[in-house]
């Protein structure tokens, strides 16, 4: 009713509107909400896709397929929990800490 009598009234409550908007586009956990949204229903419809391509997979494929995967688990787990060695893999690495070794090198 008061919008009816005072039509200013329609114009402030617009500019909050706006204002509330930007500050909401502005937010940092309010964009992370809408990007995680966004990227739950593309993981989900993803997933289904895989699902459905599987069960058209023979028995004997869906069965290699569940051992690569369990395979790809491992390999990931492998890599979180134990980071390599850069001196292990690096040959210069390597041939310094020989070096060391013999009190050739000082760094």
């Amino acid at each position: 009713m008061l919008g009816w009598l005072y039509p200013e009234i329609w114009i402030i409550g617009a500019g909050l509107e706006l204002a509330y908007l930007f500050l909401l586009t502005t937010n940092k956990r309010f964009c992370n909400l809408v990007d995680g949204t966004a990227l739950a229903q593309a993981r989900s419809a993803s997933q289904k896709q895989i699902g459905e391509i599987i069960g058209n997979l023979s028995p004997r494929d869906q069965g290699r397929y569940e051992a690569l995967a369990e395979r790809r688990q491992d390999i990931l787990h492998n890599q979180t929990n134990n980071p390599p060695d850069i001196a292990a893999i690096n040959p210069v690495f390597q041939l310094r800490d020989r070096l060391q070794k013999h009190k050739m090198f000082t760094p």
